[in-house]
């Protein structure tokens, strides 16, 4: 609920953002796609994993865990934006494998909202670098457009041709 209030909020300040977001083609997601959605006026990021149709990513108390998409946006529905280079879905196996490396290994440190959250945690997945400066989501993307050939986000569309909102 929270994050309608805020995403409301954000139509208001930017309707120009919204409508063009809407406007772009929607893409379902391939394996290793960067994801984020908002949380209240944050930015969330994790890991797509087709093989499990879920999104690892970095919870608030700093556990890396495998969620489906409704737990990813903490149950408020928000949309989940694709990293996407043009109009395709940018797809890494490496990216995957790391992801689910960090899930399997078990390995727990607090959150830190710089040295351990989930954009340093996505970084980390996409260059293999452990020490990073991808704290925030702009940084985040900085790395995206270096390291992945990024250039923009379009929404998650699912199989069935629905969006997710």
């Amino acid at each position: 609920m929270l994050g309608t209030i805020f995403e409301l909020i954000g139509i208001v300040l930017n309707p120009i953002g919204f409508v063009l977001d809407i406007i772009k083609e929607s893409v379902v997601p391939r394996n290793g796609a960067i994801v984020f959605c908002k949380i209240g006026p944050l930015e969330h990021s994790g890991v797509y994993i087709s093989s499990y149709r879920q999104i690892l990513h970095r919870n608030r108390y700093g556990d890396i865990e495998l969620v489906p998409p409704e737990v990813f946006t903490w149950n408020d529905g928000d949309t989940i934006f694709v990293s996407c280079h043009d109009s395709e879905s940018i797809e890494s196996s490496r990216t995957a494998n790391r992801a689910l490396a960090h899930y399997q290994s078990a390995f727990w440190e607090p959150y830190d909202i710089i040295k351990s959250n989930c954009h340093t945690l996505v970084a980390n997945c996409v260059t293999a670098e452990n020490e990073n400066l991808a704290f925030t989501f702009f940084m985040l993307e900085v790395e995206l457009r270096l390291s992945t050939g990024h250039n923009n986000w379009r929404m998650w569309k699912t199989d069935d041709g629905s969006y997710l909102y």
